[in-house]
């Protein structure tokens, strides 16, 4: 081990969860020595994307006890004078995990094989092509003009994986009814006009209101009509706007989804940020990663080894090394690595340290399905809000295929996500009212997998040269990992940039043979 890692480093990264990924990132292009190591033998932590085997692999490791904190006072002899030993913790972020096979996974299907065609059972067809398969602990999208864009854009860590438009909003047309029915949302002002659902009318209103939103956008305080309902419900405001029926539920629903059970003033943040979005990448607001959101810390990752961060996967990490109220290094597989700063998830955080209010828990379900919820000649996308089916959960569905690389042809990945808001899950009741009794319309879930994921705040660490960064949360988009990335870097290195816009390149050719490093995992 001590012929494999530095004795010295500037910056130390526990964890390769999205945040501490880019604030490593940060650091590395900063021109700071990083060191990035994961207990785990795989990137993106909670954030992770999985294949159909894997994934299985990560099932039965969330089923095992936390393991024990390390024995740490055989270490005793890598200290110096006055410094301490704190234990590293062993903290499980996820529970409740239950995967299995469901009843239309023994259906029959037809598989052609060029002049051939196969019945095969769908589970077989399923497991024959689990490579194909890239499914989302944390399924989220991206806000086109949102700040993790414009970070991907400016870092050109964009260069290092692909997006695709969230082509497909739909929300429901009558939730009373058991049998959900959808309609498709209009975002832009071409698909708003071309809808054959709104009425004239309310195609007026919905233009009228936009318009409202962005003017509200730069100069909120000139506008009248809306701060007497600032701090009520947002549907309160939109039906004194007399915004109701389908129209309310276009922009409540698919539109607010970004906030959902918002204030007016929250609301209408959340629409100005959906309306600016729209047109800049094509007629959706959001894009999302082909071969799934995992996609994302990984990019991040890269871009700390282009620029010399060091990489160990699958090696344990032991104790921290403190001294004077900061720490000084930390104990990796039994070797001592002095560092400056030290960035850590909260799995790795020291059981002494304290939990802050309540825990709060996201609600995941992920269905394997052989058609779209809502068929249609073209595959898409799908964004759907589920919110008023229950609202303490705030339940969204994303649907994506082969389309995005994440399913093989023929195949969708169903996610739904929530807040985990009583003892007993929302989500399999909704599952049952999306996908009903399986018949010629409707799709048939072949394989479930159901777990919750703890929504972590950032924990305050008793060094002032540490941090613990906030793990997954239910919000749609990056942006709370992203503002807080930026909010640590800059605060614990005030006078650099953060990720920066790519200085020139000297050299064409130096920088060929530097984007061709791979990412260094020591063995």
């Amino acid at each position: 081990m001590s012929e494999s890692l530095p004795d010295s480093v500037d910056v130390i990264v526990l964890g390769t969860g999205l945040t501490e990924s880019i604030i490593a990132a940060a650091c590395s292009r900063s021109g700071f020595n990083v060191l990035h190591l994961d207990r785990n033998k795989f990137y993106g932590g909670d954030w992770a994307s999985f294949n159909l085997t894997t994934i299985g692999d990560w099932v039965e490791q969330q089923k095992k006890p936390a393991e024990a904190e390390a024995d740490i006072s055989k270490y005793a002899d890598k200290l110096s004078d006055g410094e301490s030993l704190m234990p590293l913790g062993t903290r499980k972020t996820v529970r409740n995990v239950h995967q299995e096979w469901m009843p239309g996974s023994e259906s029959m299907m037809t598989v052609d094989k060029g002049d051939n065609a196969e019945e095969k059972k769908v589970r077989e067809v399923v497991e024959s092509e689990w490579r194909r398969f890239s499914i989302d602990l944390v399924p989220k999208v991206l806000l086109a003009r949102g700040s993790m864009v414009q970070t991907l854009c400016d870092s050109e860590v964009a260069k290092y994986a692909e997006f695709k438009c969230v082509d497909r909003f739909l929300c429901l047309r009558d939730e009373s009814e058991e049998k959900l029915t959808y309609s498709r949302v209009p975002c832009s002002k071409g698909d708003i006009f071309q809808d054959e659902t709104l009425s004239m009318v309310d195609k007026r209103k919905l233009m009228k209101f936009m318009t409202f939103c962005l003017e509200w956008n730069t100069k909120a305080d000139e506008l009248e009509g809306w701060k007497e309902y600032q701090d009520e419900p947002f549907e309160t405001f939109l039906e004194s706007q007399e915004i109701t029926g389908e129209l309310r539920s276009y922009i409540a629903d698919a539109i607010g989804i970004l906030h959902p059970n918002a204030t007016t003033k929250d609301g209408l943040v959340a629409v100005c940020r959906f309306v600016d979005s729209v047109g800049r990448f094509g007629p959706s607001p959001f894009l999302t990663s082909l071969y799934g959101s995992g996609e994302i810390p990984q990019c991040f990752c890269r871009l700390c080894a282009v620029f010399g961060g060091l990489y160990c996967l699958g090696r344990p990490v032991e104790a921290l090394i403190q001294k004077e109220g900061k720490v000084v290094g930390v104990i990796a597989d039994g070797h001592r690595i002095n560092c400056s700063h030290l960035i850590m998830s909260s799995e790795y955080v020291p059981s002494t340290v304290a939990s802050q209010g309540p825990e709060k828990w996201i609600d995941r379900a992920v269905y394997i399905t052989n058609k779209s919820i809502w068929t249609e000649e073209k595959e898409h996308v799908t964004l759907l809000n589920l919110f008023q089916l229950d609202p303490p959960s705030a339940l969204r569905l994303i649907e994506e295929g082969f389309e995005v690389c994440t399913a093989p042809k023929g195949f969708y990945l169903v996610h739904f996500t929530g807040r985990k808001a009583a003892d007993e899950s929302s989500i399999p009741k909704i599952c049952q009212r999306v996908f009903g009794e399986p018949n010629s319309e409707r799709p048939s879930p072949c394989w479930s997998l159901h777990f919750e994921v703890l929504n972590t705040a950032s924990l305050e660490l008793p060094m002032d040269n540490a941090v613990c960064v906030s793990g997954p949360d239910h919000a749609l988009d990056y942006a709370t990992s992203i503002d807080e990335a930026q909010r640590i870097f800059s605060a614990f290195w005030p006078d650099r940039d953060f990720l920066p816009r790519s200085l020139p390149k000297p050299d064409e050719e130096e920088e060929e043979v530097v984007e061709e490093q791979p990412v260094e995992q020591v063995a």
